[in-house]
């Protein structure tokens, strides 16, 4: 997909250990534009971020998440970026201003191959072009979470 595209990336993980940005999922080019990056800050934040190759848009969760199993949903719908944990929405910003170049790869647990490896267990990915509703994005988070180990109840 690209920026001009409605998405939703749904990922259940689990960072190991902080102290380094952790890719779960990135859609990149080779200028290192970046469209639905999420990944764990070296704090343990969950970020979901867009990045042109000029400008930059970032959403962070309130919230740290080291050694606890969670279920990520990073959304685009028109112009606003969602991030929910857990079935939860528990941040959005605008991201209008941003264009859509060319990406040509996605990379799950790492970012261009071997860069910003994802540190930690990560169950399913599930990249999806196209706008979904609260509900079915509510449907498929509690999927991943059944489907990975201890995953979170909600």
């Amino acid at each position: 997909f690209q920026q001009a595209d409605d998405f939703s990336i749904h990922i259940s993980a689990m960072l190991g250990v902080s102290g380094a940005t952790r890719t779960l999922y990135s859609h990149s080019n080779v200028s290192n534009a970046k469209i639905g990056w999420v990944y764990f800050d070296a704090t343990g934040h969950v970020v979901f971020t867009s990045f042109d190759g000029t400008t930059t848009v970032a959403i962070t969760s309130p919230l740290t998440y080291i050694g606890v199993p969670v279920v990520i949903r990073a959304r685009k719908v028109g112009s606003t970026g969602t991030l929910w944990i857990n079935g939860a929405q528990v941040a959005s910003l605008s991201l209008a201003g941003i264009t859509s170049p060319a990406l040509t790869t996605a990379t799950v647990g790492g970012f261009n191959g071997n860069l910003l490896t994802h540190n930690g267990s990560m169950g399913w990915c599930l990249p999806i072009k196209g706008a979904e509703t609260d509900a079915n994005g509510l449907t498929i988070d509690r999927l991943l979470a059944s489907n990975f180990p201890n995953g979170p109840a909600f």
